[in-house]
């Protein structure tokens, strides 16, 4: 029988821890040593999670590449109860999830952009790899989505456009002829037509001619304020389905010659 110091009580030895170092039983049975500690850990309790939390920080820094083969590792073994459990979980804590989610985005929306660029950079062959092995099945998740919320995406790309106003207006400038290409390309596609060449050639023949149309010989600044405009032949009504426009088959007139031109080809 050995008596506790903090509690007075006379209790049997298997109570008080043994030391082996020392070859004794210490002073103080095991429930008040719990309540010491309890105490000591609510006095410390933010200094000891700070140390815990460096410690951590330190260790994941130097065993990194450790750390990530071991979780890679547990995830390939235990796929489908990891799945379970990552779903289990996020229906009980869902609510306190998104608006968490949302909060951080909102918070960090530059930080979240520029890592998605950066990692789409440093990994872009693999994510055109897994694009081309799942077309489909992308492509169906894409329109189901725009189907749901097609209200919510108008109404973001409206404030969007509203909020870039300034931008917007400066780069359609700046980039007066990739624009226009643009346009083009979705034109011709609707029909299944396409355009094959690039904005250097178009400007080189533009040059060729001087600024001035090869139909009324009139200056192209003087004419039309959009000229000078792309005359197909043949024309993009009458052409046949899959038809390639390549440089050759182009050229540059005023905007009045082209609209009184309208559907005819050159050698009408």
């Amino acid at each position: 029988m050995k008596q506790c110091n903090k509690c007075k009580q006379i209790l049997p030895e298997t109570e008080f821890y043994f030391r082996k170092d020392r070859n004794c039983y210490i002073s103080v049975c095991n429930s008040c040593q719990k309540k010491i500690r309890k105490e000591y850990w609510e006095k410390n309790k933010y200094q000891f999670k700070q140390e815990k939390k460096e410690y951590d920080k330190k260790y994941r820094e130097k065993n990194k590449k450790i750390i990530q083969g071991k979780k890679k590792k547990y995830t390939m073994e235990h796929k489908k109860e990891k799945r379970e459990y990552d779903n289990k979980r996020y229906q009980e804590k869902r609510e306190i999830l998104l608006e968490y989610h949302q909060k951080y985005r909102k918070e960090n929306n530059r930080k979240i952009k520029r890592n998605l660029r950066e990692h789409y950079q440093k990994n872009k062959h693999k994510w055109k790899e897994y694009y081309l092995n799942n077309k489909d099945e992308i492509n169906k998740k894409r329109r189901e989505y725009i189907k749901k919320h097609r209200d919510e995406i108008r109404e973001k790309r409206r404030k969007q456009r509203i909020k870039r106003k300034d931008k917007i207006k400066k780069y359609n400038q700046e980039h007066k002829e990739e624009k226009n290409q643009l346009t083009r390309k979705r034109r011709l596609k609707k029909k299944q037509l396409f355009e094959d060449f690039t904005i250097e050639e178009w400007k080189h023949k533009i040059e060729l001619t001087n600024d001035i149309c090869p139909l009324c010989n009139k200056p192209f600044s003087e004419v039309h304020p959009f000229c000078p405009t792309i005359d197909h032949n043949p024309p993009v009504s009458k052409a046949p389905i899959g038809f390639h426009y390549t440089i050759d088959n182009i050229q540059p007139i005023c905007g009045s010659c082209n609209s009184s031109k309208s559907d005819r080809g050159d050698n009408n």
